[in-house]
């Protein structure tokens, strides 16, 4: 509480008081009203070229016991302990009131505050008074918003690359390998007296993934198949934290 110099007396003057006294009185009166203004309020002795005199410079509010009485048209804002410190609360003409700060933080989101269990996605890497850090439960899966139930999980780091279940028959659209050819080397074979062409394996190009067969006969004929490694294709992202709130 602060100390003014000039004591605030509403019995001065009295009505006995010698009138040649009353400048005194007069300058008394001023000297306490500075005093008490100049605790908030701009106010200078000399108000000489000051175009803010009477602005706050500060709005300090005395702890109240309890909230205080809604009035209507208005939002009121007071000073009230929370259990542990002293807050900024809120209380509107229909009586609602709201805790502002916690701790020297804000308090509130919308109209509700922060609910057990909200999570909150930071870039700081220093978990907030009231929360728990759950960068660890949730590393590496990505967002995804819909109507489903929330936190429920699924999706894979694997793909099938679009070939159907069970199948390992891929179209050349999903396989996703380029237009290619294979060059064959034929080599004349007669056995027991039919003529025919056999297929030289050794001269089917090969590439990584991929793998060779070739049959012989009359008809010579040659086949081949590619397989395409299982791939982890994740998109351009930005890591953050999560926090839940306890």
């Amino acid at each position: 509480m602060p100390t003014y110099t000039e004591p605030w007396d509403v019995t001065k003057p009295a009505g006995s008081r010698d009138l040649s006294l009353g400048d005194d009185d007069i300058r008394e009166f001023k000297r306490a009203i500075d005093e008490r203004l100049n605790e908030d309020h701009v106010k200078p002795n000399d108000e000489t070229g000051v175009t803010t005199v009477g602005y706050h410079r500060k709005s300090t509010l005395i702890k109240l016991g309890s909230n205080p009485t809604a009035v209507t048209d208005t939002y009121i804002l007071f000073c009230k302990s929370d259990g542990s410190t002293d807050e900024l609360f809120g209380i509107d003409e229909s009586g609602n009131v709201i805790q502002f700060t916690d701790a020297g933080k804000l308090a509130v989101l919308g109209s509700e505050g922060w609910r057990t269990g909200d999570k909150l996605l930071s870039s700081n890497t220093n978990t907030p008074s009231g929360w728990t850090d759950q960068s660890a439960t949730y590393t590496e899966n990505f967002i995804r918003i819909s109507s489903g139930t929330p936190l429920s999980t699924g999706g894979s780091n694997t793909h099938d690359h679009g070939a159907a279940t069970g199948s390992t028959t891929l179209t050349a659209a999903q396989s996703g390998l380029p237009a290619h050819t294979h060059t064959l080397t034929l080599s004349q074979n007669n056995n027991g007296g039919t003529s025919g062409y056999a297929v030289n394996s050794q001269a089917l190009v090969s590439a990584a993934n991929e793998t060779t067969s070739s049959t012989g006969g009359t008809d010579a004929s040659s086949g081949h198949t590619h397989s395409v490694a299982s791939a982890n294709n994740v998109p351009v992202y930005v890591q953050m934290k999560i926090y839940s709130k306890t």
